[in-house]
């Protein structure tokens, strides 16, 4: 491998590791509760829960951070 190659930088390759992009960042921001919520459904969990659900839906409020 000649040292050209071996010392530049590609920068597609951790992008195309990637599972799914990042959001963009926005500007708009949020002054109450409720005015954005993020969600997010995620699985299936290698632990199923204790009434056999591998799937999770988790819900973020922009405001608060809550979820």
């Amino acid at each position: 491998m000649s040292n050209s190659y071996s010392s530049s930088t590609c920068h597609i390759c951790p992008v195309a590791k990637f599972k799914r992009l990042p959001f963009q960042c926005h500007n708009h921001f949020c002054t109450k509760p409720f005015d954005l919520i993020h969600c997010d459904v995620w699985g299936p969990y290698r632990h199923p829960t204790y009434n056999s659900m591998k799937y999770f839906l988790t819900l973020v409020d922009d405001h608060s951070r809550y979820t």
